[in-house]
C-alpha cells in the first residue's frame, strides 16, 4: 500500500488573516470606546415633534390660545371718556366707541377753544349730538341744559374739524351719578384745574325745599355755573359765578330727588379759578328780607327838606340819597 505523502505548506489566506486580526481588533477596540454624541433636550423634542408631525400628518394642529387681559374698570370717579389727541389731517375724523350697561346721564366738558373743531354722538337710536361745536357745549357756550341721556347700548363719540383744519383738541365725557355729593350748610372749596374745565357738584333736595346757594369766596378765572334738576332739567344759569355777591335764591324746588351743580370754566378760560361756596337750607317758614330801598330828600340852606328842590333852587341845595341794605339771608 502506497500511502501518500502530506505534504506541510502553509496556508497563505489564513497567514494573511492571522496577520490582520490584530488590526482589526484594535480598530474595532477603538470604535467602541468613542463617546456617544449628546444630543440637546430641546433639540432632541424638536427632532421628536417634527418625527412625530411627520409620521401624524392626518392629526388636527393645535389652535394659539392667547390670554384674555380684564378691561380696565373704571373708578366711580373717572369720566366716561378722558381724550386729548388731535386731528392731523384736513378730513380727518376720530371715532371714540363706549358701552352704557345702565341708563345715565352726561355732559360734555369741552377743554378746547376752537369753533372750527365738532363733536357727534351716536348710539342704539342713532343720532344723539349732531356736530355740535367745541366752543358751543359747555358754560356760558350753552344756553340750554347740558345733559344728555343715554340708555344702556353701544356708542360712538366722534370728532371732526371744518374744511381744511387741523389741530388739537381734548375734552371729558361726565357722567352726572359721579358728581361729587355735597351736604348742605358745609362749605365747599374747590378749583378749576385747567381753567376751563367743569367740576360737577350733586346734593338731595325735597319738593319744596328752599335753597340758597351762598358764593364765600372767589378768585383767578373765570367761571359760571347752573343747577339740573333730576331729570336733567336746567333749573338755572349759566350765570356767572364771579364774584361773592353773585348768589342764587331757591325758594321752591319742584322735584324730590338729586340736583346737579355744575361749575363750569369758560372755554376761552387759561388761569385756574378759587372757589369757595354752600349750599344753604333754609327753614320752610323763612320769609327773605325786603329789598333794598332808597330814600331821596332835598336839603336847602336852612335844613329844610322836601321832596322835590325848590323852583330855581340854587346850586346850594345838594342831593342827599340814603341806602338802607339788608343781607340776605340772615339765616344761618
Amino acid at each position: 500500500m502506497q500511502k501518500s505523502k502530506q505534504n506541510n505548506i502553509p496556508n497563505q489566506n489564513n497567514d494573511k488573516t492571522n496577520k490582520l486580526t490584530p488590526l482589526v481588533s484594535a480598530i474595532r477596540k477603538m470604535l467602541s470606546s468613542r463617546p456617544k454624541p449628546i444630543l440637546d433636550p430641546q433639540h432632541k423634542a424638536k427632532q421628536e415633534n417634527s418625527t412625530s408631525q411627520e409620521n401624524s400628518t392626518s392629526a388636527p394642529k393645535k389652535s394659539i390660545l392667547f390670554e384674555s387681559i380684564e378691561p380696565r374698570v373704571l373708578m366711580s370717579a373717572d369720566p366716561v371718556l378722558n381724550v386729548s389727541a388731535a386731528i392731523s389731517a384736513p378730513g380727518e375724523v376720530d371715532q371714540y366707541n363706549f358701552t352704557v350697561t345702565s341708563d345715565i346721564k352726561v355732559v360734555f366738558d369741552s377743554l378746547t377753544n376752537n369753533s372750527n373743531l365738532n363733536w357727534s354722538l351716536s348710539g342704539p337710536q342713532g343720532a344723539v349730538v349732531d356736530a355740535r361745536s367745541f366752543t358751543a357745549s359747555d358754560a356760558n357756550g350753552l344756553a340750554g341744559s347740558p345733559a344728555i341721556g343715554l340708555t344702556a347700548g353701544d356708542y360712538t363719540l366722534s370728532v371732526d374739524a371744518n374744511s381744511g383744519v387741523t389741530g388739537a383738541y381734548a375734552f371729558k365725557l361726565l357722567n352726572l351719578q359721579n358728581a361729587n355729593g355735597i351736604i348742605h350748610d358745609t362749605t365747599v372749596t374747590g378749583q378749576t384745574i385747567p381753567g376751563n374745565e367743569s367740576d360737577l357738584y350733586k346734593f338731595d333736595a325735597t319738593a319744596g325745599d328752599h335753597f340758597f346757594l351762598d358764593v364765600t369766596g372767589r378768585s383767578g378765572g373765570d367761571v359760571s355755573w347752573r343747577l339740573l334738576d333730576p331729570s336733567g332739567q336746567q333749573v338755572f344759569g349759566p350765570t356767572l359765578m364771579n364774584s361773592a355777591s353773585q348768589d342764587i335764591d331757591l325758594p321752591n324746588l319742584a322735584t324730590t330727588g338729586t340736583y346737579t351743580l355744575l361749575i363750569e370754566g369758560q372755554v376761552g378760560a387759561t388761569a385756574t379759578a378759587n372757589y369757595a361756596f354752600s349750599a344753604k337750607l333754609l327753614p320752610a317758614d323763612y320769609v327773605a328780607p325786603a329789598a333794598p330801598t332808597t330814600s331821596i330828600s332835598w336839603s336847602g340852606a336852612a335844613g329844610g327838606t322836601g321832596m322835590s328842590p325848590p323852583t330855581g333852587a340854587p346850586e346850594k341845595y345838594r342831593l342827599r340819597q340814603t341806602t338802607f341794605i339788608s343781607d340776605c339771608p340772615p339765616v344761618r
